[in-house]
């Protein structure tokens, strides 16, 4: 899990990254930003689930359960 720091600059450079797409001209690159954007959100996303996940835990309210896949139920 990344710690306070990393994700502070992982949230910065999305923001950037954000910025960066909306004002691009080029196919081109506005595909290689969005792939940026996709990684980092996922590593943000994964990491806020990873913490409320070890709350849980420590409070014993939690059983670890296997993550689903994207878009399955």
């Amino acid at each position: 899990m990344a710690d306070k720091h990393e994700m502070s600059m992982f949230m910065k450079e999305l923001r950037r990254l954000l910025h960066d797409y909306k004002t691009c001209n080029k196919d081109f690159f506005k595909k290689k930003i969005s792939e940026d954007i996709l990684l980092l959100s996922s590593i943000v996303y994964e990491n806020q689930i990873g913490r409320y996940e070890s709350r849980l835990m420590e409070a014993g309210s939690f059983e670890a359960q296997p993550a689903r896949e994207m878009g399955q139920s």
